[in-house]
């Protein structure tokens, strides 16, 4: 999944992982006999993503893992970076399908750093330097 996320970008790659994960599925070499699973990849990740997609792996069969962690984690970031900018407690409940004291126990983590495999992401305020 490193190895996608560096092609594709992360965000596109959790995308395929949440939509495929667990599956094998394999990328067209273009717009031929597999149309539809091009139209559902490009739909997923959009134009160019998919572009770059075929250019790598075109005619391969990947095995999509599910990336729960790494999922669960850029989901908390995103928690994190909306409460940072103002939305409540209730609205973040109710946009991730949690309840507000899960989302209060993410807000409350320590997110000095968040680590994946391949990925640095500081926290909100934090110099990269």
């Amino acid at each position: 999944m490193v190895e996608l996320s560096e092609v594709i970008g992360l965000r596109h790659a959790l995308a395929i992982a949440e939509a495929a994960g667990g599956t094998l599925i394999r990328i067209p070499l273009g717009r031929g006999p597999r149309a539809s699973t091009a139209q559902r990849l490009q739909s997923l990740i959009g134009e160019a993503a998919y572009v770059t997609l075929v250019a790598h792996y075109g005619g391969c069969a990947i095995n999509v893992p599910r990336c729960v962690k790494a999922r669960r984690l850029a989901r908390n970031w995103l928690i994190l970076s909306a409460y940072d900018e103002g939305q409540s407690v209730t609205s973040l409940a109710k946009q991730y399908a949690l309840t507000e004291r899960q989302i209060r126990t993410i807000l409350n983590r320590s997110w000095d750093q968040i680590d994946l495999p391949g990925l640095s992401i500081q926290a909100p305020g934090q110099n990269s330097e």
